[in-house]
C-alpha cells in the first residue's frame, strides 16, 4: 500500500511552472533603475527623477522580501545560508565592486580601511544594493527562528527606521549609508506579507495612497521637506500594496516582448550591475546628453534590448552544450550506483 500510494503520488510532486511575474516585474524596475542612471540631472532639479527616486528601489527590495519563504530560510543553516548567497548574488558583486574600483575610481587605492568604507560601510553609486539586501536576509534568518517572526521583523524595521532619523538629527555624518536601516523596512514588509504575517492594503486603498503620496512628494520638492519622510511612507505603502496585483498580471509572458523581459528578469543581477558601466561610467558613448530625458530613456530601452539578446544568446549556448553533454557524460543511473 504504501509503495504504491508514494508511485501514484510522485508525479503530483513535481514543480509548477516557474511564475513569469517576478522576472516581468523585475525587468520593468530595472528600466527605471537604467533611466534613473542614464539621466543624471539632480535630484533637486527634475520632478521626474526626484519622484522616481522616491518609490523605484523600495519596490525592488519589497520583491525580494516577497519572493522570499520563511521555510527555506529556516532551512538553512547560517553557513548554508551564506554559501548560497555567495554564488547567487555576492560572487558577483564582489567582482564587479573590484572591477568598478579599477575602471572608475583607480585613485581610490586599495588600503584595507578605504575598501571596507567603499565595499561594506559607504558603498559606492549603485553597489550598495546587494550589501543591503544581504544584511536583511541575514535578519529575516534570524528573525523566523523566534516565535514571532512577524513581531520580530516589524520592530526591528521600525526600531531602524526611527532610529536612523534620531541619529541623523544627532549627529552630522552616520559612518554607514543610511539605506541599510532606513530601506530594511520596505523588505521586511514583502517578508512578511508572504508569509501572512501582515496584508497590503485593497486596491483601491493602494491607488489612494499612492496619489496622496505622490502629491505629497511634489509638496517636498517644491520646499515642504517636513512632509520628507512621511510622503516616502505613503507613497511607499501604496506602491507596494499593488505589487502582488501586478505579479497576478504579469504571470504569463506579456504578448512579444515577454520572453524577453524573463531572460532580463532571470538575469537581473548582472544587468544591474553592469549596466552603469553603459550609461555613465568608462564606456558610456560620448554622444549621451545625461540632461535629456528622452535619449536618456532610448539608450535605457536599448542597454535591456541589448540584455536581451545577449540573455538569449548565453541560454541558446547552454541549451546547445546541455545537448551535447550526454554523449560524453555517464547515464545519469550510473552515478546512482
Amino acid at each position: 500500500m504504501t509503495a504504491v500510494a508514494r508511485s501514484v503520488a510522485a508525479p503530483s510532486a513535481e514543480r509548477a511552472p516557474r511564475s513569469a511575474g517576478p522576472d516581468q516585474l523585475k525587468a520593468l524596475l530595472l528600466l527605471s533603475v537604467v533611466f534613473g542612471h542614464a539621466y543624471m540631472v539632480p535630484l533637486g532639479e527634475d520632478v521626474t527623477r526626484f519622484l522616481l527616486y522616491s518609490v523605484h528601489m523600495p519596490l525592488f527590495l519589497f520583491l525580494s522580501g516577497y519572493l522570499l519563504r520563511a521555510e527555506s530560510l529556516r532551512r538553512r543553516s547560517f553557513a548554508s545560508l551564506m554559501g548560497h548567497y555567495w554564488w547567487r548574488m555576492l560572487l558577483a558583486w564582489l567582482a564587479v565592486s573590484v572591477l568598478w574600483r579599477l575602471v572608475e575610481q583607480p585613485d581610490r587605492g586599495w588600503a584595507w580601511g578605504s575598501l571596507l568604507t567603499d565595499l561594506v560601510l559607504e558603498p559606492v553609486f549603485h553597489l550598495w544594493y546587494i550589501p543591503v539586501l544581504m544584511l536583511a536576509i541575514v535578519i529575516a534568518w534570524v528573525a523566523v527562528r523566534s516565535p514571532w517572526p512577524g513581531m520580530v521583523l516589524g520592530q526591528v524595521a521600525v526600531g531602524a527606521y526611527v532610529g536612523t532619523l534620531v541619529a541623523s538629527a544627532m549627529f552630522e555624518d552616520l559612518p554607514f549609508d543610511e539605506r541599510f536601516t532606513l530601506f530594511f523596512c520596505y523588505f521586511a514588509f514583502g517578508v512578511m506579507v508572504r508569509n501572512g504575517w501582515a496584508r497590503v492594503l485593497p486596491p483601491w486603498w493602494a491607488l489612494g495612497a499612492v496619489v496622496a503620496g505622490l502629491a505629497m512628494r511634489l509638496a517636498v520638492f517644491s520646499g515642504m521637506s517636513a512632509l520628507n519622510q512621511p510622503s516616502r511612507l505613503v507613497l511607499a505603502l501604496g506602491a507596494l500594496s499593488l505589487v502582488p496585483v501586478v505579479l497576478r498580471w504579469l504571470e504569463r509572458p506579456l504578448p512579444v516582448i515577454g520572453p524577453s523581459l524573463v531572460r532580463i528578469g532571470v538575469f537581473s543581477l548582472w544587468v544591474y550591475l553592469l549596466h552603469p558601466f553603459l550609461v555613465f561610467g568608462s564606456l558610456a558613448p560620448d554622444a549621451l546628453d545625461p540632461r535629456n530625458p528622452w535619449t536618456s530613456l532610448a539608450v535605457s530601452v536599448a542597454v535591456l534590448a541589448a540584455a536581451a539578446l545577449l540573455t538569449w544568446a548565453w541560454e541558446r549556448l547552454m541549451a546547445l552544450v546541455g545537448r551535447r553533454a550526454p554523449r560524453s557524460a555517464p547515464a545519469r543511473a550510473d552515478y546512482a550506483r
